[in-house]
């Protein structure tokens, strides 16, 4: 017999889930979560309806039938094809006009924003070919990197936080989806080996992401792109990556397809939803929070963090051996078991080791001035030990860290672009803040000619 669960019990149980598998969800934003907010009024209008709109004011004498408007309205890409061919002569340059001189009036959904900022995805897909959502995102949470997939490119490299726009960029040059003819282009090229999605598919399929989609204008070849390529296992037995809220065989459903089952059928419930699972995870944040800081006397405490790049391991590993030797507490590698590996725990021992250590000690080669002047996990490591030092400098801070906090170590004979890297080299990237200023500029550093182990001994610990 089918048990009978209540709204209020269903509701629960989708916030519920949503907070505890957090880690798992990267969201698709889809065009109809973009409003267009009136100046005077803020008054939100559905962005294709703005568009629409600004056609509509532009050449006042195009006539549209009532059916064709309501299809351009709500019906995504298909809709922008159908208003592409009404206004057919300057439909691309018009549009990029209209975008670009309201883009203080584009706006995500209040709800659908707070949500992306409280649960800080590190990957969001989007079929909007704009900036709009990192723009919007920007200065409130870790800036992301925007990728724009490209037809018959490679589109391997996926940084560490990015927002992933699938149908290309809205910019003089680049191809973007416009119309259907575009739309067909843009799928071919998806499922094509040379010009796929690598990075985006393998990422989705090695950390069994799930896909969490916003917005119900995204028709179900957008989910069959995104699924196919999750199936495949590497020994050819089949590996799905199920979908939050997203029937498998039905891909076309979206999370608010979902709710609309669920009896939640009004717009209002949907944001509603959002906005309980939003504040049931700040309340979570917070409780979290609190627990550390109340245990943090408790913790494992080190005197110095070792930050390195993965292919100077083994250079890493003798500084490590003998800072040990010198009863020096080094926090490397989760304690020198090599046992770290990318994912949500990844990111969490290393904010840890780096909150619970009394010096920042990278060890600077080519391959690390490599990764610290591109998007690397590395250079994101760095960062986030440049907020904690500022963290820790505030007047009501009640840690106290040591005046020479940083020690960077440079292997002598470490060449960047064919330059020698010294302590001058290292001052002038800091100086010009490709490098933390307050981690390497102004700072004594070490030589280390991976011999002479003593210089390590003549540090203030």
């Amino acid at each position: 017999m089918e048990q009978h669960i209540s709204q209020e019990e269903t509701r629960r149980i989708i916030i519920s889930d949503m907070v505890k598998k957090r880690g798992t969800i990267v969201p698709i934003i889809g065009d109809d979560t973009i409003v267009y907010r009136e100046k005077d009024s803020g008054e939100e209008i559905p962005f294709q309806e703005f568009i629409l709109r600004e056609f509509q004011k532009k050449y006042p004498h195009v006539e549209v039938s009532d059916a064709d408007i309501v299809s351009m309205k709500e019906r995504g890409y298909y809709g922008l094809s159908l208003m592409s061919q009404y206004y057919e002569r300057r439909f691309l340059d018009d549009f990029m006009d209209f975008v670009n001189d309201n883009r203080s009036c584009i706006k995500l959904k209040d709800e659908v924003l707070d949500f992306l900022v409280t649960f800080n995805f590190p990957i969001i897909i989007t079929t909007v070919c704009f900036d709009i959502i990192e723009q919007q995102l920007k200065g409130k949470i870790e800036d992301y990197k925007s990728i724009w997939y490209r037809l018959n490119k490679e589109n391997s490299t996926l940084p560490v936080r990015c927002v992933y726009h699938i149908f290309g960029q809205a910019k003089d040059g680049s191809k973007w989806v416009s119309d259907e003819d575009l739309l067909l282009s843009f799928l071919l090229s998806h499922n094509h080996n040379d010009f796929g999605a690598k990075g985006l598919t393998d990422y989705l399929k090695e950390n069994e992401k799930k896909l969490l989609a916003l917005g119900c204008n995204l028709p179900n070849w957008l989910f069959r792109f995104l699924w196919q390529p999750t199936q495949a296992g590497r020994t050819g037995s089949m590996k799905t990556t199920q979908g939050y809220w997203i029937n498998r065989e039905k891909p076309e459903d979206s999370f608010e397809n979902f709710l609309k089952k669920k009896n939640f059928s009004a717009d209002e419930q949907v944001k509603e939803i959002l906005e309980d699972a939003t504040k049931s995870l700040q309340k979570e944040l917070l409780r979290e929070a609190e627990e550390r800081s109340a245990e943090i006397d408790a913790e494992e405490h080190f005197d110095v963090f070792i930050s390195y790049a993965s292919e100077d391991r083994q250079v890493a590993a003798v500084i490590f051996e003998t800072l040990r030797n010198m009863n020096v507490k080094a926090w490397f590698d989760d304690r020198g078991k090599g046992e770290i590996t990318p994912g949500s725990p990844y990111w969490e021992k290393i904010r840890n080791g780096i909150q619970h250590s009394a010096h920042y000690m990278p060890i600077i080669t080519g391959k690390w001035m490599e990764k610290m002047t591109s998007t690397s996990s590395l250079k994101e490591e760095t960062l986030m030990v440049k907020d904690w030092l500022a963290e820790c400098r505030k007047s009501d801070s009640p840690v106290q860290l040591k005046s020479n906090y940083s020690i960077p170590v440079i292997v002598d004979g470490s060449e960047y672009n064919e330059v020698e890297i010294t302590n001058g080299y290292i001052e002038q990237f800091g100086s010009m803040n490709v490098l933390p200023k307050t981690l390497f500029f102004h700072i004594d550093m070490i030589s280390f000619d991976g011999k002479d182990l003593s210089v390590f001994e003549k540090i203030e610990w």
